[in-house]
Parts: C-alpha cells; structure tokens; sequence
C-alpha cells in the first residue's frame, strides 16, 4: 500500500464553476461501509434512498425515505456511476435541529477510480462554513455543494463524515452528482490513498500525531536555544509508511517509530541546552503535558496551603535527557498519607499524549520505580491527604531520586477542619440496568471496584436509567382515572440494589417514554386526564420507595423532557412537573422535579416549575454561562439550580474548565447545588483510540476487568473541594456584613474578585475553553484557595465562632 501527501488538494484546485448539469447519481445504489443503525430511518431500501429524487423540507430524521446513523466516530459510505463520467460538482441534503441533532464537524467528499483508491476533493462544511447556521437558532435545512475545484472525471464518489462529538448523528436524504464539461481531466490519481477507509483515517491520525509531535518539539528547540531541525526530521519520517505504523494496538506511547525518532531528537534538543540524565521538576498539574513535555520549573508550585482533611494533588515530572532508556527510581516522604500516580498518555482526536489516565504505582524497597525512552517525559500526580486531626503548622513532603536530587514540597495547614461530606451533588448515569445502551464495562468481575471509586470519590447522586422506570399502560386505569393494576418494580428494585446509599437518586425517562409511560392520555390534548393519571402512577412509586423500601421520597429527583425548546413543549414539561408537585408518599413526601431542558436565551426559558434546574453547560462558554446566571436570577428563591454536562470523547476535555471548573461555577448561581457528568458506563474496554469508532463518556478507563481514574475524574474531586472554600467565603462574608466587621469590606471584595475572574476564564477567542487544545490559565483555582485559605484564618483569629453553623469544623 503506497502513500502520498494528498491533504491539500483544495488549496492546490482553482475555483471552477458551470451551470448544474445531469444529476448522474440518480437511481444509483450506495455501499455503506458502516450500515445505518438509526431506527426510525433505517429500512431495506437505504441504498437507494439517496439516489431516489426525494429530498423533504422538515426534520428528516422521522422518516423512512433518509439514511441515519448513530454512536460512531464517523462514517462512510459511496457510490458508484458506473463508469468514468465528468464531474461538475456535488450536492447533499442535510438539516439540523432538535435533539442534539447537528450538521457534521467534517465532511470529507473523495473520488477516484477504483473504490480502495481515492483522493479528497473537498470537506464540504469546510467550504460551506459561511452560510451553515449554528445548531442553537433552530431546525435548519439546506443543500450544500462541493466547491472550490475543477471538474474530473471518476467513477466513484465518496463521503467520510465526521459527526459533531458530542451527538455523533448524521442524517441525510439524497445526494446529487452533477455532470461537468466532456474535457474534464482525470482525478488526481497521482495524489490518491490506496486502502480502506479505516486506514486511510488513521493515516490521517497519524499524520497528525506526526506533525503535533513536531510542533512541540520546535517549542523544546525555541526553549533551549537549538537550532535543531525538526522540520526536516519530520519531512523524513513522512516518507517512509513504516515510521506512522502502530508499534501494537494501543495508544500508549509510543505509538510508531516517528514517535520513537522525535523522542531522540528531543534528547538532543535537551543536551544541547546542558541537561543530561533524569530531569526531575514541578510545574501547574492541569496543565497540558505531553510526552515530549521540555523542563521548566515552576517555583509556585512548591507552596501550598492546605485543611486537615483535605487532599491536595501535585505535579512531580521527569525526563530522560541520556541518550539510553533509564529506569527512573524515586521516593516520596510525606507526614501524610501519599498516593503515587503515574499519568499515562493517550491518543484521542485533539488531545494527543497528554498525560490523561492516572494508575497508582506501587513502591519497592522504599522506591517508585519506571523507565523513560530517551527523550521521553512522564508526569506523576502526587495526591497528599491531610488527615482531619492534622495539627496547624507547616509541613514538608520530599522527592528524591535514587542520585540525591530533591525536590521539597512546602504545606502550610490551617485551623479549619474541612467538611467531611462534600456539599455538592455529583451525579453519573447507571447503566447496569441497560445492556442495549451504549457499552456493557461495568459488570460483576468490577463492579465492586467501581462502587469503591464511587464512595472514595463521593459520588452521591445516582441516575437510573429508562428501565428502571416501572411500564405503564392505559389498561392499568379504570374508568376513573385510578391505578387499579400493580406495576412491576423488578428493574427499579435492582437499580436501587445496585446503587445503595446515595444522597439522592434521579429517574430519567429517555427516549422511549411513551412507550413506558403511556397513560393513554397526551398532555396538551388532555391535560387534566393525563395529570391525574400521572400523578396516580407516580403515587404508587412513591408509596412503594416508603413502604416497601423505607427510603425518603424527597431524595428521589424525576426528569422526563429534554431540551423543552418551544412553547409546546415547554407546556408539555410543566404539565409534568405540576403532576411531579400534586403526586405525595404516605406521609407527605414529594418527588424533586428536575431537568436539563434547551439552554436558555429568553425569559420564557426559566422554567420556575423544575424544583431542581440542570441545564448543560455546554463547552463553558462565557456566551452560555451569562445566559444561565441571567435566567437563574428569574427563578423562584427556593428553585435548586446544578450544571448538567455530556461530551463524548470525555477525556479530550479540559479537565480544569469542564470538569473542575463546572463545580466552581456553581460559585455564579443562587441555590447551586452541584453538576452531573454522563456518565461512568459509556466506554470500550482496552481502548485503542486510532481503531475505535464508537463512543466514550467516561472519566475512567477500563482495560480487562480493571478500572483505572483520569486527571478528569480528580479534577471533578478538586472542583468540588474548591466550591467548599468558595461557599465558606460566601458564608462568612454575609456574617462579615451583618456585623459590619472591619473585614467585611475586603471579604467582599475577594467575592467580586474572584466572580470576575471565574467568567474571565471562559472567555477565549475560540470559546473552546473546555478543550485542552485552547491555551489558558490553569492554576486560578490555586490562587483563590489560597486567598480565601488567608483570610478565612485571619476571621478564624478574631471570631472562630462565624465558623460553628458551617460544615467546616
């Protein structure tokens, strides 16, 4: 199989336009190489429904006459004429709307000769960017065209579609290929892949790891005044297919020769500079680090103030500068209990090596022990739990290489005992009651594993899934609206069997709803019927969590209606919720409303009747989060209000904005009261991200029957520790005030501060802040613990007793 640099045929095609000619696809079947699985689409005739003349103007994802798919990485598909004909130009038909439904990242249109050998002529978002409207004003329908080449002769024309992450649909139902002059040329065959459409995007991959692996390294030779040239060297390495082949099938590093040839240019780089041996330094731990990270000390990051009972992580790094694989040893000494985590590097879409999977490493003879490539760098987080007797004081945990070389880690502990119990909720899909959806990971052989990370980690709001909801039908009610025949609880029992002890439960009704929950009655046809019958049904639930399983029913949240985004279905939402309010336990308990509808951008989009308000944070965008403050500010007082967030690919984010920086926005709102993430079951096992094409919401890791924590997942343990300092400022400051307490004024001050800051760090000139590939400030969170840690102890020197109705201690 030969390759050839062949990514930048459209900037090398002159602009070509005719008129629209003979549309030569038509009748013609297409080859999927990823059958469609979206079932209201999918049927017997999907070859033929592009090629059929039927295009409609509304969503077309309802419909049989489209082609759907749904949970993958991306797709492919093709066509073929028949023959070599001339080729003008292509049209596809697609729309956008409700349901998470979006127009893809990337449309990849390719043609050639042979359907294992093909040339890109265009991404055809990437040329339609201007006239394609953002998902948030609505349904939207339209035609794009390929432009920006000349016409060619093929026989096969091809898509590769790259969804948008978060959703991975991709609707569309017809496609056009129109006739271009009889003296077109012949395609680009000089320039074409030869392989399957899996090899030919993990060349892509590869290419791209090739060239990001270079990028960084022009930063290391920028650092060390080398006038090394990189450029070159991965010139020559783009030659040869051998150097982008995977070494095994994982995405560890490193992942093929080039990586193994750059980490060797790396080591001279450092040499040149004066570096030799293992480099050992501290720097900010949220941010980006690769395996080709150079060495730059921060001394900031050896001086930290901590709570008893609180933990701390730190960023402990090293790097072979030796021309040899070394074995680096170390030990850590702590007057505390220390968890030694070494970070592993993965290769995601736009997170390439960066240090995300956390695995404990276990000491031998006193010693922490790994070996490094030359050139290779690895980050270790060194996570220090201040027990709650710790005495006030100054401590000091040390890192020394088995050469004498230390690194002293200064910890100031305070007088305030920090909470026990974390006041933020924290929630996660449970998906073992739910096979059909997504991925099976979390079984019997580490289920109990996952139920330690979940208590270690404070996770204390579970999700049930659809199935755990009891069925209902109208044959269930008499005539008068009663429950007359019992429902069945089996699925609901084993979910809460299988999740026991949390603080709160939320059930969600899904996409299946009216199949499970059909009272015979529509809530804007019958509204009254259609409440009655409903809160009948939710009374027999609630009677059956007090009496049968002697839980509380006001722990228990319902969700049933996503993204209410007009005004019928915002109706159709507060009919459920006003049902939610009149249904009661035996003793008077009521359910928590709660739901994560369309975010909103108008008043009408408040939703006072949700108890509980849990719209998605989006990718932290200052534009989303100042609508929210907004509309939260409307809502009656005593409205909870949490941020609700779902990304595939979770571990391509930022996990200082999007996971820790998702509880410390609850500092901005009234009545926060914590975030969920979906969720911890989405995920393969033994993930190999170039040959995976499904995916992954979780911030853990599986391999086997192992389960492994991310920089994610302590990132939301981190946020969630700096929303208990950013509360306790709040506290404090209104008792400050009340008494007119000479600190009241720089109390106040600090909160405005820091609310200020908080938004500034979601304002970016990409608004991609929850992306590690966005360039930012990583250690804010750091700075305004730190603040707040001083002036809570100067309070705590005055008037200890403003400490006493807290949680702090």
């Amino acid at each position: 199989m030969k390759l050839y640099k062949f990514l930048s045929v459209t900037a090398i095609c002159a602009a070509f336009t005719t008129v629209h000619g003979e549309n030569l696809a038509a009748g013609k079947r297409f080859v999927y190489e990823q059958r469609p699985t979206y079932h209201l689409t999918t049927d017997a005739n999907d070859p033929m429904d592009l090629t059929d003349g039927k295009s409609r103007n509304d969503d077309i994802w309802f419909y049989k006459e489209s082609v759907g798919w749904y949970g993958g990485a991306y797709y492919s598909f093709y066509v073929d004429l028949g023959k070599r004909v001339s080729i003008d130009k292509v049209r596809i038909h697609m729309a956008q709307g409700h349901g998470g439904v979006h127009y893809p990242v990337r449309l990849l249109m390719l043609a050639g000769h042979q359907p294992d050998k093909m040339t890109i002529v265009c991404d055809m978002i990437a040329v339609n960017r201007n006239i394609i409207p953002p998902y948030e004003n609505g349904r939207h329908r339209m035609w794009l065209e390929s432009k920006n080449h000349k016409a060619f002769k093929a026989r096969y024309v091809k898509f590769i579609v790259f969804p948008e992450q978060d959703t991975t649909y991709f609707f569309t139902d017809e496609i056009e290929v129109l006739s271009g002059p009889a003296n077109a040329p012949v395609l680009f065959t000089d320039r074409a892949f030869k392989g399957n459409t899996a090899g030919f995007i993990n060349f892509m991959r590869l290419e791209k790891r090739l060239n990001q692996d270079a990028a960084q390294l022009r930063q290391n030779a920028a650092l060390a005044g080398s006038n090394f040239n990189v450029t070159q060297l991965a010139d020559q390495l783009l030659k040869n297919q051998q150097n982008l082949t995977l070494l095994k099938d994982n995405t560890d590093f490193p992942v093929n020769q080039a990586q193994i040839e750059l980490a060797k240019a790396n080591q001279q780089i450092m040499s040149q500079a004066g570096l030799s041996g293992i480099v050992m330094w501290s720097a900010v731990r949220w941010d980006v680090f690769t395996s080709f990270q150079y060495p730059q000390d921060d001394p900031s990051c050896y001086d930290l103030v901590m709570s008893a009972g609180e933990s701390r992580n730190m960023a402990l790094n090293f790097t072979n500068a030796d021309p040899a694989e070394k074995t680096v040893r170390f030990k850590v000494n702590s007057p505390f209990p220390a968890k030694v985590m070494r970070g592993v590097s993965n290769a995601d879409a736009r997170n390439f090596f960066n240090s995300n999977r956390l695995v404990e490493l276990r000491a031998e003879n006193g010693f922490y022990a790994l070996k490094l490539l030359p050139g290779e760098s690895v980050q270790i987080f060194l996570k220090v739990a201040a027990p709650a007797n710790a005495a006030p004081g100054t401590y000091t945990v040390t890192a020394t290489l088995d050469n004498g070389t230390k690194k002293e880690y200064k910890i100031a502990i305070g007088h305030l005992k920090f909470p026990a119990e974390l006041s933020t909720l924290y929630g996660t899909w449970d998906y073992l009651n739910a096979p059909r959806c997504h991925e099976q990971v979390v079984d019997q052989s580490n289920l109990a594993r996952a139920m330690q990370l979940i208590r270690d980690y404070q996770m204390n709001l579970s999700w049930g899934h659809e199935t755990a909801l009891p069925r209902v039908t109208p044959d269930m009610f008499d005539s008068n609206d009663d429950l007359v025949k019992p429902l069945d609880f089996t699925k609901f029992d084993q979910w809460l069997k299988n999740m026991p002890g949390f603080r709160r439960y939320a059930l969600f009704g899904g996409g299946n709803l009216k199949s499970r929950l059909n009272t015979g009655f529509e809530p804007l046809q019958n509204r009254e019927r259609f409440m009655t019958r409903l809160t009948n049904y939710l009374n027999a639930i609630a009677r059956h969590i007090e009496n049968d399983l002697k839980m509380d029913v006001s722990n228990f949240m319902l969700h049933f209606i996503d993204e209410a985004s007009t005004p019928e279905q915002k109706a159709t939402l507060a009919a459920w919720c006003l049902a939610i309010t009149r249904a009661a336990s035996p003793s008077g308990r009521h359910f928590i409303s709660y739901g994560n509808p369309f975010p909103a951008r108008h008043e009408i989009y408040a939703y006072p009747e949700i108890d509980m308000y849990q719209p998605s944070n989006s990718a932290c965008s200052r534009e989303v989060i100042m609508q929210l403050m907004s509309i939260n500010s409307i809502r009656r007082s005593n409205g909870e209000f949490g941020l609700y967030s779902c990304a595939n690919r979770f571990t391509e984010r930022d996990a200082y904005i999007y996971c820790g920086g998702t509880f410390r926005l609850g500092f901005l709102f009234d009545n926060y009261v914590g975030s969920s993430f979906w969720n911890l079951a989405t995920a393969p096992r033994d993930i190999c991200d170039f040959n995976y094409s499904g995916r992954y919401f979780s911030p853990w890791y599986f391999r086997g029957d192992e389960i492994f924590i991310s920089r994610q997942y302590e990132a939301i343990w981190e946020g969630r520790e700096d929303y208990e300092y950013l509360n306790l400022l709040k506290i404090i400051t209104e008792k400050l005030i009340a008494d007119n307490h000479s600190m009241a004024f720089e109390a106040g001050k600090l909160i405005a501060d820091i609310r200020q800051e908080l938004i500034h760090e979601l304002s970016t000139a990409t608004n991609d802040t929850s992306l590690w590939i966005t360039p930012k400030k990583r250690d804010v969170a750091d700075i305004h613990r730190r603040k707040i840690w001083l002036l809570m102890e100067k309070v705590f020197a005055s008037n200890p007793e403003y400490f006493s109705q807290t949680n702090w201690k």
